[in-house]
């Protein structure tokens, strides 16, 4: 879970936003940052994730 939490905490602050906390929900993970929250799977079940998540975390930064 460890090595999951810090992969998500990577995408966001790649994609040049200022990560602050994790916040543990039932199925999902938020990423905290200073621009919003960032919602991941906990529990991925798939291998399109974390291209999504990145997206998503570039579009909030700004960087389209």
């Amino acid at each position: 879970m460890r090595k999951h939490l810090n992969h998500c905490k990577g995408i966001c602050s790649n994609a040049g936003l200022n990560v602050l906390r994790v916040e543990h929900r039932r199925k999902h993970v938020g990423i905290v940052c200073e621009e919003g929250t960032v919602i991941m799977p906990s529990t991925p079940g798939d291998r399109r994730w974390h291209r999504n998540a990145r997206s998503f975390a570039r579009k909030m930064a700004g960087g389209l």
